[in-house]
């Protein structure tokens, strides 16, 4: 942490609970989900809106004012849904494994990820770095002249968990790459037992997609 004090993760984590508090609420009001799937599914979606949001509003806002809009907007929205769309939110709860193991898995691969710094890591600590400062969309590192036209989604996550948590912009990246990649699985967990109506087909379905996904989860 730049300020010394693990203290300063808190806006970063109540930031986050909003947008995947309000992801949750939003998915079981627009989608036809099973109880145990609306938690991890939530998050997904509330993640994707976080994004999506964070992204638009930093072009007119400072970083730390948009990411805390953004997680603010996607609350509103999840409880103007269950207001509009009551319902038994206690059923969800059913579905609370998965989402234990996401948070895991994400200590895991966040503890994996300080071992293996290999992800063009020159490309991400400078993007990461610049939209914390506001830089958001990002110019191009190696040129600042001209805008970054590539993909920056988890790096502009990232950058919320560097603005907002007070965290060094490489341990920001660890986490937030750590719950992207546990998430990624237990979507994947969720997606293998729908097709086969067994848990035994979203153990195989997330296998396919660790391993799948790059083989340093061998080391």
């Amino acid at each position: 942490f730049l300020s010394g004090s693990p203290i300063s993760i808190l806006p970063f984590l109540l930031v986050s609970l909003a947008w995947m508090i309000g992801g949750w609420l939003l998915a079981r009001a627009a989608f036809r989900l099973e109880p145990r799937e609306r938690l991890t599914v939530g998050v997904g979606l509330g993640l994707a809106a976080f994004l999506f949001l964070s992204n638009v509003l930093g072009r007119w806002l400072r970083a730390d004012a948009a990411f805390t809009m953004a997680g603010a907007l996607i609350l509103a929205a999840g409880l103007l849904a269950l207001r509009r769309r009551p319902g038994r939110i206690r059923e969800d709860l059913v579905g609370w494994p998965v989402l234990a193991g996401v948070l895991t898995a994400t200590i895991v691969f966040t503890l994996i990820a300080r071992g293996l710094a290999i992800l063009d890591d020159r490309k991400n600590l400078s993007l990461i770095s610049m939209m914390a400062a506001g830089d958001i969309p990002p110019h191009f590192y190696m040129n600042p002249v001209a805008l970054f036209r590539y993909h920056y989604g988890f790096q502009l996550l990232g950058a919320s968990a560097m603005r907002l948590g007070g965290m060094f912009p490489w341990s920001a990246f660890d986490l937030t790459k750590g719950f992207a990649a546990a998430l990624s699985l237990g979507s994947a967990y969720l997606l293998g037992w729908r097709l086969v109506h067994r848990s035994a087909g979203g153990w195989v379905m997330a296998a396919c997609l660790l391993f799948g996904g790059g083989a340093r989860w061998l080391l």
